[in-house]
């Protein structure tokens, strides 16, 4: 399956990751692919994500959820390398959720807040709520970055050992291992010759 159909099945293991992951190559600018570019790509991304879909999304919406994902990726961003985080992105991500909760309704059976997604307003609320359940639920060792530095996907790695660096190991994983084989070969050439 090729990078940009995959962007509808990220396997971020939730999601608000999956958010995320609607952008492919987000390390790479000469690659780098937003796919979120209109009303049809936010209605494909819903169904894929089994969300309702969105009748209308106007420009304005669009892109605030698009600002929605991008501090999302900078906390997740900050978190995964162990740094402070971004300041900016934190104060958004505060104020879309307290939209979000002004909005929601407690569910007290479940224990949680929930949106009624049928507006793309109401998808940002609840794309922000997931967003928060994301940063406060997921231990912050287990929230990764793929190791492949031009990809930028992000995911929960839920393996037993803990030690998956890759979105997707048959992608990302295979291109570093081809990378490293060939640094070897290329190397031992060098040393032989």
């Amino acid at each position: 399956m090729s990078r940009e159909r995959s962007w509808l099945d990220p396997g971020g293991g939730h999601l608000a990751a999956d958010l995320v992951n609607t952008v492919s190559w987000r390390g790479d600018p000469a690659r780098r692919v937003d796919h979120l570019t209109g009303a049809a790509a936010l209605t494909t991304w819903t169904a894929a994500m089994g969300l309702p879909p969105v009748q209308r999304a106007p420009a304005r919406e669009l892109a605030a959820l698009r600002e929605l994902r991008e501090a999302l990726a900078a906390l997740i961003g900050a978190r995964a390398a162990g740094a402070a985080e971004p300041a900016a992105a934190a104060a958004f991500l505060r104020a879309a959720a307290r939209d979000a909760v002004a909005s929601a309704r407690l569910d007290l059976d479940r224990g949680d807040w929930t949106v009624d997604v049928r507006g793309p307003a109401s998808l940002r609320h609840h794309l922000a709520l997931a967003a928060v359940d994301l940063l406060a639920a997921a231990p912050a060792e287990r929230l990764r970055v793929c190791a492949d530095d031009a990809c930028g996907w992000v995911f929960l790695d839920a393996s037993r050992s803990g030690t998956r660096r890759w979105c997707d190991p048959a992608g990302c994983g295979n291109r570093a291992r081809a990378r490293r084989h060939y640094a070897r070969a290329r190397h031992d050439g060098r040393t032989r010759a």
